[in-house]
């Protein structure tokens, strides 16, 4: 049987590609996630862009169970979000989205909208009281809301929210994964990135 014999030149050369090519792979994998981030990002836009221009909802990708409906403007912070149709682990993924059954966007009855507090709702840590929202839809209506109030609870807690009630609700998970500059909502005794418990921040509805 014929036998090989690798030399320590040979040896080093076999080991340093096999690290080269484990960091092409690594720097790929790290480079995938921003890029789906990104088009994501991109899709959803077009398909809000789609529903606001033709009133037929568009999914963002051909398997997605939801679709964009609105547009949240925080106008202070020059800020937008787009709002996806129903809020589930899914879409809550890409994108703030409405929460049934507080998700009749097209009314001036209550409206409920949810977002990672690490993502898509890390604006939260910024807002202010008296701050102006405009939720826009696909009707080209622009509804203006002005943040009044806002309330912590516990995680599992059941939300304190009617539909006969008026107005918007932001909710998002607390505490954030950094402090931000709106310190309204910060509690400097909580532990940033724990987030257990559920910032719920309300906006009165103005005469439009």
């Amino acid at each position: 049987m014929k036998k090989y014999h690798l030399s320590v030149q040979q040896l080093l050369k076999g080991l340093s590609m096999s690290a080269l090519i484990a960091s092409v792979v690594m720097a790929m994998c790290a480079l995938w996630l921003p890029v789906k981030a990104w088009l994501a990002h991109e899709l959803i836009t077009y398909s809000w862009q789609h529903y606001r221009a033709t009133g037929q909802a568009l999914k963002p990708w051909p398997w997605a169970d939801t679709s964009a409906v609105a547009q949240l403007h925080f106008t202070r912070l020059e800020q937008k979000v787009t709002v996806l149709s129903h809020a589930d682990n899914t879409a809550l993924a890409f994108s703030a989205a409405a929460v049934a059954p507080f998700n009749r966007l097209e009314s001036t009855s209550l409206i409920a909208i949810a977002g990672h507090q690490d993502s898509h709702f890390a604006l939260l840590a910024d807002v202010q009281l008296g701050d102006e929202i405009l939720l826009s839809t696909a009707n080209g209506n622009e509804l203006r809301y002005r943040v009044s109030a806002h309330d912590i609870v516990p995680q599992h807690s059941v939300l304190n929210i009617r539909p006969d009630q008026l107005g918007l609700v932001l909710i998002t998970c607390y505490p954030f994964t950094y402090a931000g500059n709106g310190t309204q909502w910060q509690d400097t005794r909580e532990v940033f990135g724990q987030a257990q418990k559920r910032l719920l921040l309300y906006a009165s509805l103005l005469e439009h």
